[in-house]
């Protein structure tokens, strides 16, 4: 069995500490991040169920919360550009335009 993916942070480059708290990322394949500042960073990818899957954090990785739903954010996303809190860009292979996500 494989282990699922995980977060983790790092402040100098050579300890990492896992993040997220009980995020449960089990089946998913996490493959874009962007940061915004110290606070504020967003996760991008898959999960096995066949969409995508898209995180942000507010208090720098300490906690994590799903952006959109299952239906909203499409399957074959890769990467995630984001501008603040509030804004991020998705894209990936063969990705609709759809409304923004909101927090589920």
């Amino acid at each position: 069995m494989e282990d699922p993916p995980a977060i983790f942070k790092t402040v100098d480059g050579v300890s990492w500490e896992p993040q997220g708290g009980n995020l449960t990322l089990a089946g998913s394949a996490l493959t874009g991040v962007s940061v915004v500042d110290s606070s504020t960073a967003w996760i991008a990818g898959g999960l096995s169920d066949g969409f995508g899957v898209v995180l942000r954090t507010t208090d720098g990785g300490a906690s994590w919360e799903r952006m959109g739903s299952g239906i909203e954010i499409p399957e074959g996303t890769l990467c995630v550009k984001a501008f603040s809190t509030e804004v991020a860009w998705i894209g990936g292979d063969g990705i609709p335009f759809t409304a923004p996500p909101t927090a589920a």
